[in-house]
């Protein structure tokens, strides 16, 4: 048997040895290790979050002001409406009993005149046709008692007749020119008063006009306040009566959208909201491939918090609670009413590694240079 040496390895071999036969996996393990830190690097920092909203407009109601029942309605759903366009008429019982009683009276007071003044009148042409009657009749009693005054005056020139006999004549002739001379002025002032009549007819008549008409305007201004205009411009979104309702003071009848730059309401879960706060950007989009990003600013977050069923999990039921956000958009859209949007926060601060990987990429694609 031969003689047998033996070789005693040192510290540090023997340490190479074991690392040898034991860390054949390392490189393995250290290249993920920094796609791992890479990765981790990029994201440090990095908090998103994201949720659904819905388009809103501007709203506005027209509501009555009074009680009533509706008796037209001038719009339709979809309707474009200009301010001061008429949209809905409300008649008040009361007002239309009170206006119908006030022409009623107005008629029947305007008939009372129209009768009373044809009355008077009537009254003074029978007077003036009666004395002109008269007149003729005493202008024929002159013209006879004056041929009977010649008459006499010849029989007592020759004493045929005595002369109280012509004095008896001679007053039935004066009394007669005296009454005949007087129907001229007595005519006249007839003439004079039937003029008067027909000159004061219109005040004749209208005596209470004034008042009457205060009145009726009053009422008339009252039916017109009870006739809707819209105030503002818009599309008409929807028409909760119909012709015919019967509706109270403050009832809504018509729901207007506005045609300004819609804003977005969204819920966002208590989880969240440290994401955000008032004047943050986010980014909205439509579901779908390929559909364009909108960029809008949180304008304002209510003040309290409400709770809305969870429907991700239909098996168990329960609440989630958060709070409403109100995006504003910069610049107007056509979007639709009641159309849902997702909405993405992310309040990432770029780190330094990120900044660093995106420089290099960017190099490396405008051909190198200085990173």
């Amino acid at each position: 048997m031969g003689k047998q040496e033996v070789y005693r390895l040192d510290r540090t071999k023997r340490f190479r040895i074991w690392l040898a036969r034991n860390c054949k996996r390392w490189p393995i393990l250290l290249w993920a290790s920094l796609v791992f830190g890479v990765v981790w690097g990029m994201q440090v920092g990095s908090q998103s979050a994201t949720f659904v909203g819905v388009v809103e407009y501007p709203k506005y109601s027209v509501s009555a002001e009074q009680e009533g029942r509706i008796s037209h309605i001038s719009a339709e759903v979809g309707d474009r409406i200009r301010v001061g366009e008429p949209l809905v008429k409300i008649d008040n019982l009361r007002t239309e009993i009170a206006l119908a009683e006030l022409r009623e009276r107005s008629e029947r007071d305007a008939r009372d005149a129209y009768r009373q003044f044809f009355a008077e009148l009537a009254g003074v042409r029978r007077e003036i046709r009666d004395l002109s009657l008269k007149r003729a009749t005493e202008e024929a009693e002159l013209i006879v008692l004056r041929e009977e005054s010649e008459r006499l005056e010849a029989l007592l020139e020759r004493r045929l007749i005595d002369v109280e006999t012509v004095s008896r004549n001679r007053i039935r002739l004066n009394v007669s020119e005296t009454l005949v001379a007087e129907y001229p002025n007595l005519l006249a002032e007839l003439e004079a008063e039937k003029q008067e009549l027909i000159t004061m007819r219109e005040s004749y008549l209208v005596k209470d006009s004034p008042k009457r008409d205060r009145l009726e305007s009053l009422l008339l201004e009252q039916r017109d306040a009870l006739s809707l205009k819209a105030n503002r411009s818009g599309l008409v979104a929807r028409v909760l009566k119909r012709e015919g309702d019967v509706v109270r003071s403050g009832e809504t009848i018509l729901e207007l959208v506005e045609e300004k730059s819609p804003v977005v309401r969204a819920f966002l879960p208590l989880s969240s909201q440290q994401l955000v706060e008032e004047g943050d950007e986010v980014v909205m989009r439509f579901s779908g491939h390929g559909a364009q990003r909108v960029f809008g600013v949180v304008k304002s977050m209510s003040p309290t918090v409400i709770d809305v069923p969870d429907t991700s999990n239909p098996i168990m039921s329960r609440t989630i609670s958060g709070r409403i956000l109100t995006i504003s958009l910069p610049s107007p859209t056509d979007w639709t009413e009641g159309q849902r949007l997702l909405v993405s926060l992310d309040t990432a601060e770029p780190s330094a590694l990120r900044t660093l990987v995106a420089n290099i990429f960017s190099k490396m694609r405008n051909g190198g240079g200085e990173i």
